[in-house]
């Protein structure tokens, strides 16, 4: 998968590597649980970590950011991407001891990735059956849009309103961490939109889902068609009654649409929009559970906390990988200093 619109990079390269993952994935078989019952949390951990074992080295270079240039594959799968941040929220949740609202905030993280999409299938356009609706928390990952051809975006969905209601209106986030420029480092990577109930966010989730194949010149003007409703535009524009949570969380939307952040690495987009997902969830639960808190202060929050769950989950995790994938030589070299890094951040 490239690295965006601007194709930095050897596309047949990553191409070739994105279908050896792909096969990689039909031979595992594995299918990616549903269930929303906390419950089923135990049972959906082992599978996920079923999974993340068969990738183990691509993940270990996606979450480190290392690439060709260090001797590391590039290129890989979403699903795996997001079957991974589900795997380390999980083991976060868990072990840690946290406080009723931080695990109330955490199971709503939890339920936004309780569908990440099928490894039994071929097509990554199969709608998903289970766990794309925001029925029980704010905002859940779209398994249905991968991106376009040789690039992974994804989506999160969600009630503008505090309640699942399908006439009124959604709000959708793509997160692309792709370079706008040559010059320019960080990006904002989460695009805003609002849409009026349901029935039009999934005429808006088959349109896109239906341009995986399609070459980003082809794709991007639908992805991110300026004719769509952003939050402010929506907040200008609508004939609904907007009352002081609704206008409050339409508020938090726009402080994240400008949010910037780093870009991606050239070849780590499948792992780096799933985590970014992550933040996305972590942000829009935050505010919503703490009604105390300014936009700022509870990105400041969300922050601290996806630092945390990557330092006390996610490199553990990653250890995990690196030793039991058996890589020596300079790629362990790369990785093990990369992972010393990232612990002291």
């Amino acid at each position: 998968m490239s690295a965006g619109l601007y194709g930095f990079m050897d596309i047949g390269r990553l191409a070739r590597a994105h279908q050896e993952f792909h096969e990689k994935i039909m031979r595992a078989g594995f299918t990616s649980p549903v269930e929303t019952c906390f419950a089923h949390l135990h049972r959906r951990s082992s599978r996920d970590r079923i999974v993340i074992h068969q990738f183990a080295e691509a993940l270990v270079g996606g979450f480190l950011n290392l690439g060709e240039r260090q001797g590391w594959p590039e290129g890989g799968d979403p699903r795996v991407g997001a079957a991974f941040t589900r795997c380390m929220v999980q083991e976060y949740f868990e072990k840690g001891e946290h406080s009723t609202k931080t695990r109330t905030i955490l199971q709503n993280v939890l339920a936004s990735f309780s569908n990440i999409g099928d490894f039994n299938k071929t097509s990554l356009r199969k709608e998903p059956e289970n766990g794309h609706r925001p029925t029980t928390n704010r905002v859940r990952y779209d398994a249905a849009v991968t991106g376009w051809q040789k690039h992974a975006i994804t989506r999160m969905v969600g009630n503008l309103g505090s309640k699942y209601e399908p006439r009124l209106p959604f709000f959708e986030i793509l997160v692309n961490s792709a370079r706008s420029s040559v010059e320019k480092e960080t990006s904002q990577p989460f695009a805003i939109t609002i849409h009026d109930n349901e029935k039009m966010l999934d005429a808006r989730r088959s349109k896109l889902s239906a341009l995986a194949m399609c070459p980003a010149s082809v794709a991007h003007f639908t992805f991110y068609d300026s004719l769509l409703n952003t939050p402010e535009k929506f907040q200008e524009t609508t004939k609904l009654k907007i009352g002081p949570n609704a206008k409050r969380f339409l508020e938090g939307l726009m402080y994240l649409q400008n949010v910037e952040l780093k870009t991606q690495y050239v070849g780590n987009c499948w792992i780096k929009q799933p985590m970014r997902c992550l933040l996305v969830s972590l942000y829009i639960e935050i505010y919503t559970e703490c009604k105390e808190l300014t936009p700022k202060e509870a990105w400041a929050m969300t922050v601290h906390l996806y630092k945390d769950i990557q330092k006390q989950a996610g490199i553990p995790i990653i250890e995990e990988l690196l030793e039991d994938a058996k890589i020596g030589g300079m790629k362990h070299t790369y990785a093990s200093a990369a992972i010393e890094k990232r612990s002291q951040t």
